[in-house]
């Protein structure tokens, strides 16, 4: 009977000793995998220029243990980019480190006097890219962060998700008093919305006027629309 039970004791010891009891991965780096998951979309960075960015923040990040990288601070160091929204760092089989990386999102694009930069989906200052130029549309003129950021986004947005008048306005003027100016892709006009008080009925307005007025008279009959006053639509028509 203690012979049994030390058989089976030993039996036991050797199976926790391999099977239950967790192995150190010895596992070696072989290289960094970059994969920009929204690529079809926009091109703001390259998977080379993510790799070069951790290979100079890391020493011999490859040939080293997987155990010794700290997988979190590689996600830092990617996030800390201006143009990387999301990070996720991860070892694959083939004994690559993998990152999953999203971008961020402009909305609209700010320039003024020599400044130039996007307003982010989230609200946020967003450098301009040599290599990729989002198309959104562009705000001019008198900006205020404030503004922008808060009453100027929401309208923005507004038009964006508006299938027409997305495909109409593509330059935005804030004039001194914070008024709006639109200036369309098509025709010699100039939209003058006034404040943004009360701009989707003013938007809906412009539609009707586009649909029923500008079919008729041509796109370039006038040289100005004004919205600014309730319920009526008031054109400047150009010089002969």
């Amino acid at each position: 009977m203690i012979s049994t039970g030390v058989t089976l004791l030993t039996g036991y010891l050797i199976f926790a000793l391999f099977f239950l009891i967790p192995s150190r991965d010895e596992t070696i780096c072989k290289g960094i995998q970059v994969e920009i998951l929204d690529a079809d979309k926009k091109q703001f960075v390259s998977p080379k220029e993510i790799t070069q960015l951790i290979n100079s923040n890391f020493r011999h990040i490859t040939g080293e243990k997987i155990t010794n990288i700290d997988l979190a601070k590689v996600e830092e160091i990617v996030l800390n980019h201006p143009m990387v929204k999301t990070a996720a760092c991860y070892k694959i089989q083939n004994g690559n480190l993998k990152v999953d990386i999203t971008q961020r999102e402009p909305v609209f694009k700010i320039i003024s006097g020599e400044q130039s930069y996007y307003i982010d989906i989230d609200r946020k200052m967003m450098p301009t890219s040599v290599y990729y130029s989002a198309y959104v549309p562009v705000v001019t003129g008198n900006v205020n962060q404030k503004f922008i950021k808060d009453k100027l986004f929401d309208f923005i947005v507004f038009l964006q998700n508006d299938k027409f008048l997305s495909s109409q306005i593509e330059q935005i003027n804030i004039c001194p008093a914070l008024e709006i100016e639109l200036v369309p892709r098509i025709g010699q006009h100039i939209i003058f919305l006034g404040t943004l008080d009360n701009y989707k009925e003013k938007l809906e307005r412009l539609k009707t006027f586009y649909e029923k007025g500008l079919n008729e008279t041509g796109w370039n009959h006038y040289t100005s629309i004004s919205l600014k006053y309730k319920d009526q639509v008031v054109c400047r028509k150009k010089q002969k």
